[in-house]
């Protein structure tokens, strides 16, 4: 069954690259530490801190995510279905689970 992305309100975060201000997620489940946060203004990858706030990742941590995310592309290269990926609205960072 799947699962419907909703949008959670979260202290205000501040995205590292372009300094702009949200206070809201769109997401599967709440975020975590660790967790994948997009910025819908700039598009840079973030991850989630102990407080919910943002940071941008050290290297080994975007080798990680560049690593997960090919993986993701190489098994689902034979379709097109992004239904199940969250869509965010103006003004919310995407979270997303980091993959192992």
């Amino acid at each position: 069954m799947p699962t419907h992305a909703h949008t959670r309100t979260l202290p205000k975060h501040t995205c590292p690259r372009c300094k702009f201000e949200a206070d809201a997620v769109t997401i599967l489940d709440p975020p975590r530490p660790g967790d994948i946060s997009i910025c819908t203004n700039c598009g840079a990858i973030n991850l989630f801190g102990d407080k919910l706030g943002v940071r941008a990742p050290d290297d080994g941590e975007k080798l990680k995510i560049v690593c997960s995310r090919a993986r993701y592309l190489s098994y689902n290269l034979e379709t097109d279905d992004d239904s199940e990926l969250p869509h965010a609205k103006p003004g919310e960072m995407v979270q997303v689970e980091a993959g192992t």
